[in-house]
């Protein structure tokens, strides 16, 4: 499969933004269970 450049780069904003919102989530999870009774 011949890959244009551009889709590259379209792929990995994509995927440092699905990154980031996983490692969102998870500290935000981390943030509840330590503060939760």
């Amino acid at each position: 499969m011949i890959a244009k450049p551009n889709m590259n780069k379209i792929m990995l904003q994509i995927a440092g933004l699905v990154n980031f919102c996983l490692k969102d989530a998870y500290t935000q999870e981390i943030a509840i269970n330590k503060y939760s009774p």
